[in-house]
């Protein structure tokens, strides 16, 4: 088999079937117009399989809204009464007072809220001491807490977490290790690390 030649041939009479600069020439129009073609379909091909991929994308966020939160924000569980956490701190309790328009009162401590809420008495207490003043506990006394076990049940779903049965009710572990407790009349919510400090420097005084 002959390699191809880029030298003219000495007799055009007849004809080559090597390889021709001429002949070359006059196919690229074809070869080029077939490999548009190509770039083309595939660049269809490419929207088409983007578009799916965006109604797939649409339709699991749909189906699933946390699929796109930041894992700390999808595992965020309730850990309020009435909008009242402890953290807050004393002036992001006022402003829920405002916002949510709650009939309240100074309490006995000038950092403690005493609210009438949906029939139920809700008692904040903040830290004294704190400059930011944060919440450390939230009671709320129930008017109608009704049958226990429907009681403990609809708190578990609310909140999200497991009941625990304690001698004198239960608990529950909500938000970031708060404890949650029910004795039948009341909810108490306790930021049980807050609590030890204030008490530490209670028995200091």
């Amino acid at each position: 088999m002959k390699s191809p030649s880029f030298t003219p041939s000495e007799s055009p009479a007849s004809p080559q079937a090597g390889f021709s600069l001429f002949g070359a020439w006059q196919n690229a129009p074809s070869t080029c117009n077939g490999l548009k073609f190509s770039n083309g379909v595939l660049m269809k091909v490419a929207i088409v399989i983007a578009g799916l991929i965006v109604v797939a994308v649409a339709a699991l966020v749909a189906i699933q809204p946390s699929f796109l939160k930041p894992a700390s924000l999808a595992l965020v569980k309730k850990s309020d009464i009435f909008g009242f956490s402890p953290g807050m701190t004393f002036d992001e309790s006022s402003k829920l007072v405002s916002q949510r328009h709650y009939l309240c009162r100074q309490g006995r401590g000038a950092y403690t809220l005493e609210c009438d809420i949906n029939g139920a008495r809700v008692t904040v207490d903040s830290d004294e001491v704190d400059t930011r003043h944060p919440v450390w506990r939230v009671n709320a006394v129930l008017n109608n807490p009704g049958a226990e076990e429907a009681a403990v049940k609809s708190i578990s779903e609310q909140f999200n977490a497991q009941a625990i049965r304690e001698r004198q009710g239960w608990t529950w572990i909500v938000g970031r290790g708060f404890k949650l407790s029910h004795d039948g009349l009341s909810l108490d919510l306790v930021d049980e690390a807050a609590e030890a400090r204030l008490r530490k420097a209670d028995a200091k005084r």
